[in-house]
């Protein structure tokens, strides 16, 4: 605390510089992404999503396999409509990420046994690691 009160000016400085390095670090940067939405955008195109996805899990349905919804959502990364689902097999359930907008699975795992993988796929095709907006059910 004595250092402070004698050195008022180097206090402030590192102050200062350390507000900035917080900011840099957390602040959103959205110029490098390709699909950026903002304020109704975002409610608009998740509602499509909803909609694509629960069409998607209306398909499943009528094939005679059995699937909960998780949730739809939109990838600024990627720019598409997704759904996640669980889709229960004989022996076996599986964690499902379909792409609803292109019309093809991103991925799938077995469940709970490749959770952890399910994660890290889904960070990385989905979320881009930020900019993420989702609706769970």
């Amino acid at each position: 605390m004595d250092w402070i009160k004698n050195n008022k000016t180097k206090s402030i400085i590192i102050l200062i510089l350390l507000v900035f390095i917080t900011w840099f670090f957390t602040r959103e940067i959205q110029t490098d992404l390709p699909y950026k939405l903002s304020g109704s955008e975002i409610i608009t195109v998740k509602e499509y999503c909803r909609e694509l996805g629960e069409k998607r899990i209306d398909e499943i349905k009528e094939s005679q396999n059995k699937v909960d919804l998780i949730s739809t959502g939109f990838s600024e990364k990627g720019g598409f409509c997704y759904v996640e689902y669980f889709e229960y097999h004989q022996d076996f359930t599986s964690k499902k990420l379909y792409n609803t907008t292109e019309g093809v699975f991103t991925f799938m795992r077995k469940w709970p046994d490749d959770e952890n993988w399910y994660q890290i796929d889904f960070d990385w095709f989905i979320k881009g690691r930020k900019n993420f907006y989702r609706t769970t059910f």
